[in-house]
């Protein structure tokens, strides 16, 4: 998982986590972002408190989903 500004390593360092899951109507399934939080959850720290949002509505043109990481408490992080 690439992220221009946070890192991988950065989000695995992270203590917690808010993910926001959007889409446009009839674009995702519950499997759907059961999958996209398996594979977010799989990047960060075993222990890291994990919340969640999603939402359906109008997004930029030419998205269909966005995902958005608010982590919060990143240990040994050099800038």
């Amino acid at each position: 998982m690439a992220h221009p500004m946070l890192g991988l390593q950065r989000l695995q360092q992270a203590q917690s986590a808010l993910i926001a899951v959007e889409s446009l109507p009839g674009i995702l399934q519950l499997s759907d972002l059961k999958n996209i939080m398996s594979l977010v959850r799989g990047q960060l720290a075993p222990d890291a408190a994990v919340m969640y949002t999603s939402r359906i509505g109008p997004l930029p043109a030419g998205e269909g989903v966005r995902v958005s990481i608010w982590a919060q408490g990143l240990r040994n992080v050099s800038v």
